[in-house]
């Protein structure tokens, strides 16, 4: 993924020459690839956005402290008697004043898969506790590598396991049998686990002489799959997602692909057919922008505390 380190910044007031425009929104990994301003009085910024999370992913992202960090300094606007005037600190900017909404709707389309999916892929990684041979989660589900759940027996073929003795891909019958031998371990096991939880069991158990496993390049595409997949449901279960900060996108993600179908906001139909409450509370804040709020609702005892833990702290640090 390319570094964005600095990103063009056109006036957009409707005096912008077409250099400019063609300019509006370009990035940049190095300062050296930034060019000159193209004519004098060229009132375009470049911003830096060097260590900074990306929250121009968001719909009033530079403002306030931040706003006068460019390359140029803080002397922003030049008039045509040579008099200079300081950065405003509530310029608009990237903002969906500064561009029609279309525009905006479609540079914060593209971050979302070139800045937001490719870290959140690193995320679920690691909030996952990633684990290469086949175990039986909370639900008593069969699930492998970074929480891919796998519903049926038949579903096996369509993964690459290997004889982690000879590396080798075995059959479609041994796929399937392994299935088979994941459940039989789950029941042998029993569903009340420790501390009297469903399943309750470290992942470790399911370890056998003959277990297969994923590989590690195959993990990776199957996180990668399931997060373009849970983007969709989350922008259909979110109206208004495009405009959340950064942070909540973060969690939104994480809890669609933790939960699918189960993280709903507690409507009738889902709860039928998912026969679970859903979400409601949580839902409901999100939808009125209460972070705060969010982050008190957002917590599951189905998962482990520290992903509970970067939950809260995504929410409670979203502005």
């Amino acid at each position: 993924m390319k570094k964005v380190n600095y990103i063009w910044i056109a006036d957009n007031g409707g005096k912008s020459c077409d250099t400019c425009k063609a300019l509006h929104l370009t990035e940049y990994t190095n300062i050296e690839d930034v060019p000159e301003k193209p004519h004098p009085n060229c009132r375009c910024i470049v911003k830096d956005v060097s260590g900074l999370a990306p929250d121009y992913l968001t719909q009033r992202p530079w403002s306030g402290k931040d706003a006068d960090k460019t390359i140029w300094g803080d002397l922003i606007y030049e008039k045509p008697n040579g008099e200079r005037e300081l950065h405003p600190p509530k310029h608009p900017m990237f903002s969906r004043e500064s561009m029609e909404v279309k525009e905006w709707e479609r540079e914060i389309e593209k971050k979302l898969y070139t800045h937001l999916l490719p870290e959140m892929e690193e995320e679920i990684k690691k909030l996952e506790d990633i684990k290469t041979f086949g175990y039986a989660d909370t639900k008593g589900n069969v699930t492998i590598g970074a929480g891919n759940m796998i519903a049926k027996k038949e579903d096996m073929v369509k993964l690459n396991l290997v004889d982690p003795k000879t590396e080798i891909e075995v059959t479609d019958e041994r796929k399937m049998e392994e299935y088979d031998k994941i459940i039989t371990t789950r029941n042998k096991l029993g569903k009340n686990g420790p501390k009297n939880k469903p399943y309750n069991y470290k992942a470790e158990k399911y370890k056998r002489d003959d277990y297969l496993i994923i590989r590690e390049e195959e993990i990776n595409e199957k996180v990668k799959d399931h997060l373009y997949k849970d983007l969709d449901q989350v922008k259909a279960k979110f109206k208004d997602f495009l405009s959340y900060p950064y942070n909540v996108k973060k969690v939104l993600l994480d809890m669609e692909y933790n939960m699918g179908k189960r993280f709903h906001d507690g409507n009738d139909k889902d709860k039928k057919e998912t026969g679970s409450d859903g979400w409601p509370e949580f839902f409901k804040a999100i939808r009125a922008r209460d972070w705060k709020k969010a982050a008190e609702e957002c917590t599951s005892d189905q998962i482990g505390k520290d992903r509970n833990k970067w939950r809260v702290n995504m929410l409670k640090t979203a502005k």
